[in-house]
Formats: structure tokens, sequence, C-alpha cells
């Protein structure tokens, strides 16, 4: 259904009908690329965390031809391979870093001529796990926190009533926190 939706939505930006479009390319992370596909993701969840598949076909979605581009590896998908693609980051000899801070946090560094790639669980560390107000991306989540004439300011999604913070607003607050001096670069107050 959100696949459906986005498709519904690129194509009024683009002054089309869904009729005119007859190839998808979907990117995600491994997990979401099996769920997608309708694969078991056993495989994924316990050692040694082999994929056995990392894409790079075509699959028939919404009656249309889909290519899912290929994984680096089971917990680098082609989410950040396509993020490294589309930045032009390997392009250039200059050294750069991109991140995508997701449920699996992936992080890719461009230096002198070799890319390097590596991923860890983020999504705990963002939405609940340790923060005991942390929260998912969800209706009255602290999304967004800044400094307004030295006073911390705040969002929520939806503007809803704060239940919790989010990773985006979690960044955010640490960053307000330091440039009013509340937290140390430790995090201590």
């Amino acid at each position: 259904d959100a696949i459906e939706t986005l498709l519904h939505t690129a194509c009024e930006k683009a002054d089309l009908t869904t009729d005119q479009v007859d190839r998808l390319v979907l990117t995600g992370n491994t997990t979401m690329l099996y769920l997608l596909t309708h694969r078991d993701p056993e495989c994924l969840s316990h050692a040694p965390f082999q994929a056995d598949t990392l894409f790079g076909n075509w699959e028939t979605i919404l009656d249309r031809a889909a290519y899912l581009p290929p994984c680096m590896n089971a917990f680098v998908g082609a989410d950040i391979t396509c993020a490294v693609l589309a930045s032009g980051m390997t392009n250039d000899p200059a050294t750069a870093l991109l991140c995508d801070i997701g449920t699996n946090g992936e992080i890719a560094l461009w230096k002198g001529g070799k890319l390097y790639v590596t991923s860890t669980a983020a999504g705990p560390a963002f939405e609940g796990a340790g923060i005991s107000c942390g929260c998912g991306s969800i209706a009255g989540a602290i999304d967004k926190v800044w400094t307004e004439n030295g006073a911390i300011q705040a969002h929520t999604i939806a503007e809803a009533p704060a239940v919790g913070i989010c990773g985006s607003g979690l960044i955010d607050a640490i960053a307000a926190f330091l440039e009013t001096e509340q937290i140390d670069e430790t995090g201590a107050a």
C-alpha cells in the first residue's frame, strides 16, 4: 500500500498517470526487501547472518516490472548502495562520508579510491532501548529540537502532544543541549 501511495504521489508531481509507468526501481535494506518479496527472513535472524539472496533482480510488483538493486551483504542493503551511487561520492577523489541511520546504521567512507562500508543496529539506540522516553517516529514523538533566543524548543510529529522522543529529535536535543552548555562533550550535565 505504501509503495502504491508513493507511486501516486510521484506521478502527481511529474504530471503523469500511474498507467504511464511500466517499470519501478525499489530499494531498501535487506530485511525490507525480503519482506517486500515475501521471502522468509529467518536466515537474517541468527549467526552467521547470511542472506540467501542479495537481490539485484527483477520482480513483479503492482503489476509492473520492478528492479530491486543489489545489497552488499545481509546488513548493508540496497538502500546504502543506491545512496552511494546517487551521491556521486565515488566520482570525486575527495574523502567523503555518507551515513544512513535507521533501524540499521550504515556508514560508507570513500577514501583514497576505496569504499569502506559497515553497519550496526541503530534503531534500538534511537527508539527506546536504554532511553527512558525513547519511541519510534509516531504521532507525538519529538522529532525536532532547537534553540531559539537561548531557550530549547521542540516539535512533535503530527503536532500531537509529546509522547516521547525519536532518533532525529534525540540527535537535535543533544546538539541543542551542547549549544546551551546544559551538557558537555561527554554528555554529562
